[in-house]
């Protein structure tokens, strides 16, 4: 977060992108986005990636709606529960400073945190239908968490830090479904998965943290249309 903080802080272009430093990208990347947000006066532009591992290279498709933004296609967004991560686009920079947007510190995933918020002040999103980003995945990246590794708890916190972010900005009440139910999956589903999956032995103590929080945070969570509507595992 403060590495991201100090880009936006001394950078000077229309637009900012972001590359993970385990991560590489097509030479063209920023040229064909940077020439889909001129072309569509868009604030936001994405692209489709690659996923590596190893040898093999799968390719995903990023599927944000695209065109004017309107309350209908915000929750599209909030409702994805990923497919925020900052390097699958590029971002006008006045989102950043006219609203006031940075990133928390010593902390991993903050995608998680800052990404939605930025989606709910932009007014018009562009794609280009090329994987032009190359996300590697190997075990020594921020993703993938090794045994017992304690920054898994991270997640939760940028879970609460999202909540408070919509909240101070007076945009909660009208995405409270959508932003409740990603919550309620981040720090319930994935969250007390881990618990059990990333630790030599289970976490106890976390899940009864977990649960009481779920309890304070979203009490009417069964009551989420998009909890009624999933499987059996999440509930």
């Amino acid at each position: 977060g403060g590495a991201r903080n100090l880009g936006i802080d001394i950078a000077n272009g229309e637009y900012i992108g972001f590359v993970d430093p385990d991560d590489y990208i097509s030479t063209t990347m920023f040229d064909k986005m940077y020439e889909a947000a001129i072309q569509n006066n868009a604030d936001i532009v994405a692209c489709d990636y690659f996923e590596v591992n190893g040898s093999t290279r799968t390719y995903k498709h990023n599927d944000l709606p695209e065109g004017d933004l309107d309350t209908e296609k915000k929750k599209v967004i909030l409702k994805r529960k990923y497919g925020w991560e900052l390097w699958q686009h590029i971002f006008k920079r006045e989102l950043f400073i006219n609203n006031s947007i940075r990133f928390s510190e010593h902390l991993f995933v903050t995608d998680l945190e800052i990404g939605a918020l930025l989606f709910m002040y932009a007014n018009k999103i562009a794609k280009v239908n090329e994987g032009l980003y190359f996300y590697v995945k190997h075990e020594n990246a921020t993703t993938t968490f090794k045994l017992n590794d304690k920054k898994i708890y991270d997640l939760i916190i940028v879970n609460d830090k999202r909540l408070e972010h919509f909240k101070d900005r007076n945009l909660y009440n009208e995405f409270k479904e959508e932003l409740e139910y990603v919550y309620f999956w981040h720090v319930c589903v994935i969250s007390v998965s881990r618990c059990i999956l990333n630790f030599s032995r289970p976490q106890y103590s976390k899940m009864e943290e977990i649960k009481d929080r779920i309890k304070i945070k979203i009490p009417e969570i069964t009551k989420n249309k998009y909890y009624k509507n999933s499987n059996v595992y999440s509930k």
